[in-house]
């Protein structure tokens, strides 16, 4: 019986524990009726490849043990790095180089202010 109540216990401490950490930055995550939830990540390398005005709302820090090998290839982190921004609002992240390390990797979760349209095919 006792190892039963380990066992749930590990269970417990797993399944709460989360690669990705996000930390709001702004009063409220964006409420908008018209949102759209991606369906592919967007990361941008920096600030200047975004032609749109945007709004910083979170910050996301990532745990580099928790990557398999490239971001770029972990198609793994990318669905859930994907599923977290769509949680909060977010249309893309923006890699942080200055605080990143060895250790963690930080993005700033952006949504695009205006009207923006994600997808060209909508009217």
């Amino acid at each position: 019986m006792i190892y039963k109540l380990y066992i749930s216990f590990l269970f417990l401490v797993l399944s709460c524990s989360s690669p990705v950490k996000i930390i709001k930055l702004s009063d409220k995550y964006p409420d908008r009726s018209d949102r759209i939830y991606q369906t592919n990540l967007i990361i941008h390398y920096s600030h200047q490849e975004i032609q749109q005005d945007y709004t910083t709302i979170a910050s996301i820090q990532l745990d580099n043990n928790e990557i398999y090998g490239n971001l770029n290839y972990d198609t793994r982190m990318k669905a859930y790095l994907l599923n977290r921004i769509n949680r909060i609002g977010a249309d893309a992240i923006i890699y942080n180089e200055e605080k990143s390390d060895s250790n963690y990797t930080y993005f700033d979760a952006v949504y695009y202010d205006k009207n923006y349209n994600r997808n060209p095919f909508k009217d």
